[in-house]
């Protein structure tokens, strides 16, 4: 097979991988709405976010912006609320959509960038990578401001973050800092960011004095956010007898003696969950399981995690510390899914693994791995017959990510426009009769009116 007929198929299948993520970003911008999709974009973003936007005094911006509500962390849905207004002048959840979906892009082509020889082998990489994230498994965050201000801009600010800590320079530092700050702000998990960032720095190679007058600015600033963000937790103490009570009139799910097996399971189906593309789920919150262990995802979760971990150890002295930021993303990956894990298996029915807005962690978790693995065969073969073979292997797997995409958008596809649909026809019933059949209640009716009579927000 010859050099040139390669170079064009890589090229042409790199393409194919690109007009993915244009699909990707037409879904985003088509198919989002005004409309609030969850109870969560309205307490979330739009009350909390108009609260910021009225506030007299410096207290009264800060609280509402790092206001807790339960487990979550919801900083920046506010802050992207702040920006939509700054930007367009009003609030808009599909401004929030696009932001963060372009984010997650930017940081994934950041990685790949950094990973590649060249602007041409990042194209080529690009082309297996680039489906693996933006296949539709993920299809709720697609519409819900809520969803995908969280788990796309934690992902995307840490693989960003984790890139900066490996450059050295002032500017480079300044920008860890902030991802590291937006990270935390995103989700809980966030705050893994910084640690892994710090360990960068310690690990690349600078002078010791230098060194270690980052690491000590670094350390100043994080536990300055972290101290300012505990300030903040007291809802979560408000409301955790309230949680204890419901748990006491509710038969548990797991009982405490199998919660840790449990949560074992979780986190190994979990990781293979991108691969169950074929399961159609129905649940209710608080309930039985509605379907029996899918051992198949967590056996090829197990064997993921044992690949996850053999590369890693294999690769420690082969590649040194040129490629650290992705292994620590997959670390940071690794990491964020059994918090969830631990947390969900606890409460709630074993299906929700396969919940969408969770799976995006599996894929962007696929790539890293997936990525580390070609690295290390381009880089153990440097003749120009290993190096054709690596092409080879590439075009090979930029064919099976493409079908994957393809299996997987066949099947999924119609969700957001049936979720559009829906919720435009709850909408509709609202407005007409004042109550539906969905989520859209009279409380929910009073604070949209409140919300709209602000004049900084108007739904479709």
């Amino acid at each position: 097979m010859s050099a040139r007929f390669l170079n064009i198929l890589l090229g042409l299948l790199s393409l194919a991988g690109l007009a993915t993520a244009c699909l990707f970003m037409y879904q985003v911008i088509h198919y989002s709405s005004n409309a609030p999709i969850g109870n969560d974009d309205i307490d979330l973003i739009l009350i909390d976010t108009i609260a910021i936007l009225k506030a007299q005094s410096f207290d009264e911006w800060l609280t509402p912006l790092l206001h807790q509500n339960a487990e979550h962390r919801p900083a920046m849905l506010r802050l992207l609320g702040l920006l939509s207004y700054i930007t367009i002048g009003k609030i808009s959840l599909p401004f929030i959509n696009i932001v963060s979906a372009s984010v997650l892009l930017f940081s994934l082509l950041a990685l790949l960038r950094s990973s590649s020889r060249s602007w041409k082998e990042m194209l080529w990489m690009a082309g297996w990578a680039i489906p693996l994230v933006v296949a539709p498994l993920h299809h709720e965050c697609l519409l819900w401001a809520s969803c995908s201000a969280s788990h796309y801009t934690v992902i995307a600010f840490g693989c960003i973050g984790l890139l900066l800590a490996l450059r050295t320079g002032w500017l480079a530092f300044i920008g860890f800092e902030i991802a590291c700050l937006l990270a935390l702000l995103s989700l809980f998990s966030g705050l893994l960011v910084p640690l892994l960032g710090g360990l960068a720095i310690w690990l690349r190679p600078e002078q010791a004095e230098k060194k270690r007058t980052l690491l000590w600015i670094h350390a100043v600033i994080t536990l300055s956010s972290i101290g300012l963000y505990m300030v903040q937790l007291d809802l979560i103490y408000k409301y955790l007898p309230q949680l204890i009570a419901a748990t006491e009139t509710d038969p548990p799910i797991v009982s405490i003696s199998t919660s840790a097996p449990n949560a074992l399971i979780w986190f190994f189906a979990w990781l293979g969950a991108w691969l169950d593309i074929g399961r159609e789920i129905h649940f209710k919150f608080f309930s039985q399981p509605v379907i029996d262990t899918p051992w198949f995802v967590a056996c090829v979760g197990a064997a993921q995690m044992l690949a996850i971990l053999t590369v890693l150890w294999r690769s420690h002295r082969t590649l040194a510390k040129q490629y650290l930021h992705i292994r620590l993303m997959i670390v940071y990956l690794v990491c964020t899914i059994p918090v969830a894990a631990i947390t969900r298996s606890l409460l709630l029915p074993f299906a929700y693994i396969f919940t969408s807005r969770y799976q995006i962690y599996t894929q962007f978790l696929a790539v890293c791995l997936l990525g580390l693995l070609f690295i290390l065969l381009r880089d153990n073969n440097k003749t120009d017959d290993k190096d054709t073979k690596f092409r080879v292997y590439t075009a090979a797997l930029c064919m099976v990510s493409l079908m994957f995409y393809a299996a997987v958008f066949q099947r999924f596809h119609h969700r957001p426009t049936d979720t559009l649909a829906r919720h435009t026809s709850c909408m509709n019933d609202w407005k007409a009769k004042g109550t539906s059949d969905c989520w859209w209640h009279d409380d929910v009716k009073l604070k949209l009116n409140n919300i709209i009579n602000t004049n900084l927000f108007q739904m479709d």
